[in-house]
């Protein structure tokens, strides 16, 4: 099964364009990158179909063999980061070395501290800029 997800990936990888560096690490800004207070629930999800069906506003609209990463699902004192899990990151690094799990982690736990989808602010880690 690996090996099928590392063809459909490498596939992906041919087939889409190139993209410049705003695949950098986009990164919550200050007011939001801090650890989340209240109750957190981090799911590592096996099944890239298991991400979409569960956060329809993110994937709905994508375009075919988008990877589905992660999304967050806020509630008044809690948060639910699904993410992909933790062996599937070095197939996404391929996309762009920047998406690490603890990038991703990062940037959910961001959402569950209020920055907004449209990611306002973003903070690129210079250490991923390939200009």
């Amino acid at each position: 099964m690996k090996k099928i997800c590392f063809a459909v990936l490498l596939a992906f990888m041919a087939l889409r364009p190139a993209q410049a560096t705003d695949d950098r690490a986009i990164l919550p800004p200050p007011e939001y990158d801090h650890p989340y207070t209240g109750e957190l629930l981090i799911i590592q999800v096996e099944k890239q179909q298991t991400l979409i069906d569960n956060c329809p506003t993110i994937y709905r609209n994508k375009p075919p063999n988008t990877p589905a990463i992660a999304c967050t699902i806020r509630h008044e004192k809690s948060c639910v980061v699904l993410i992909a899990s933790k062996d599937q990151f070095p197939w996404f690094q391929m996309i762009h070395k920047s998406y690490s799990y603890e990038n991703v982690l990062r940037h959910e736990i961001g959402h569950c501290n209020g920055w907004p989808g449209d990611h306002p602010n973003s903070v690129y880690d210079p250490a991923y800029d390939d200009r």
